[in-house]
């Protein structure tokens, strides 16, 4: 749901578990109207049967069968109200793109610090900023985590996505990275960072890669400033993704449903 708080899930916004009705502060959601509307409450339902709409381009929808959209009308070139369950193959549900131009997120994410006790202490950041992002990006992509720090994988006949990773993680972290090639894998190299306090930073931030199956945007991205969200995915792109015609089209590959979806998402919030 596209949110003056960044792009967030309905048990983001509220407790799907709580109260029937919650209060809800200084909070708008994107609808026609250009700026969005205020929400003052969030309603638990309770437990109901949903349906599942799956459109042409992928995007998937579950709601509740008395769940409302707007579905156009080729005949009368009007967007009229149809409930879930009365939605049928063929129908066409428009969306807009480029929604962050009604109301976003504008300061930088507060990220916590991590304990400075280590042997070698990094500088954690206070805040998300567009650098952090594109490095979390690729993290996320090609990284992995390890005992002793993280580490992203690449390819000596691309390095510049390496080469940006390894000045951020200096510029940012004040801690120098270690590249190394795999010599059982011909061209196969990695970017080492050996930090047990970093670990503990981007697990105490959300900011932590999951399995490569079940990878997501981070919250915290999600609620930044776009600017910030559409680094994360130039990072992203840099690990899982290539550039093909036309000309500046970019697609990306996951095995993560739910980040391909959140991928999509994301996109036409940018209007990208």
């Amino acid at each position: 749901i596209p949110t003056s708080k960044g792009l967030l899930y309905m048990n983001e916004i509220g407790d799907v578990n709580g109260d029937q009705w919650q209060d809800i502060d200084n909070l708008q959601v994107h609808t026609r109207t250009i700026g969005g509307n205020p929400v003052s409450k969030f309603y638990v339902n309770g437990r109901r049967p949903t349906k599942k709409i799956t459109t042409s381009t992928g995007m998937e929808i579950e709601c509740t069968f008395n769940h409302r959209f707007r579905v156009y009308n080729m005949e009368t070139h009007t967007l009229d109200w149809k409930r879930a369950d009365e939605l049928c193959e063929g129908n066409i549900l428009p969306y807009i793109v480029d929604t962050v131009c009604s109301f976003k997120p504008t300061e930088y994410i507060q990220l916590k610090s991590a304990p400075s006790f280590y042997k070698k202490p990094i500088t954690c950041p206070s805040h998300l900023t567009e650098d952090l992002a594109w490095l979390i990006g690729i993290y996320t992509g090609d990284g992995s985590n390890h005992k002793a720090g993280i580490r992203i994988s690449g390819n000596l006949d691309d390095m510049a996505p390496l080469e940006k990773s390894m000045d951020l993680i200096s510029g940012i972290f004040g801690f120098k990275a270690i590249f190394e090639v795999d010599k059982r894998h011909g061209k196969r190299c990695y970017v080492n960072f050996s930090s047990r306090q970093l670990l503990v930073f981007l697990t105490e931030n959300g900011l932590s890669k999951s399995k490569s199956a079940s990878i997501e945007i981070p919250l915290k991205v999600r609620q930044s400033p776009p600017s910030v969200l559409a680094a994360f995915l130039d990072g992203y792109w840099a690990a899982d993704g290539r550039g093909g015609k036309p000309k500046g089209l970019r697609t990306w590959c996951t095995i993560s449903k739910k980040m391909a979806l959140q991928v999509m998402n994301a996109l036409r919030y940018l209007g990208q």
